[in-house]
């Protein structure tokens, strides 16, 4: 069984990375952290500032801050769920597929990131439709996993029942 400050860690990376790839608007943000909120006696400040988050910016600031204050340092593989996350909010935002390799080459160039290259990923964002279709099959034979990754991770934050995690006691 994961120790409460485990926990905690995986909750916060994979709300930073969700945030980070604007996959979830301040208002859904908000809804969520006010729903674990109602479940806490004593809810810690960072899912408090979260709550009161009125753009993606400020909750990034608030998750940025609540990582240094916990000493959560980002995983080796964060930019797998980053890039999952990306590729789900394209998905959904119906993104073209130069916007979402662009999206994905600046997290690969800021993170590893399992199955893509930020070199091919810089060519096929330029290139003409009949290359990208002609690539565009192994690329996403190589996103696929990842986007299982990121739609399994959402599915347990919106899910789960978090207990003590944004509880003052975890935070200190």
């Amino acid at each position: 069984m994961a120790t409460a400050a485990a926990v905690l860690t995986d909750l916060l990376v994979s709300l930073y990375a969700i945030v980070d790839s604007e996959l979830w608007d301040a208002e859904a943000l908000r809804a969520w952290a006010d729903s674990r909120i109602s479940e806490l006696d004593r809810p810690s400040e960072w899912i408090l500032n979260l709550s009161m988050c009125g753009s993606g910016e400020a909750a990034q600031a608030s998750l940025s801050a609540a990582l240094e204050e916990t000493g959560v340092v980002l995983p080796e593989n964060y930019g797998d769920l980053l890039a999952g996350c990306i590729i789900l909010r394209s998905e959904r935002t119906g993104s073209t597929k130069q916007e979402l390799l662009v999206r994905l080459f600046d997290a690969c160039d800021a993170y590893a990131i399992n199955g893509l290259e930020v070199s091919r990923l810089g060519e096929l964002a330029s290139a003409d439709t009949e290359a990208l279709a002609r690539a565009w099959p192994e690329l996403e034979a190589s996103m696929a996993p990842l986007l299982r990754t990121a739609r399994n991770e959402e599915d347990r934050i919106r899910s789960e029942k978090w207990g003590a995690c944004g509880a003052t006691s975890l935070a200190q």
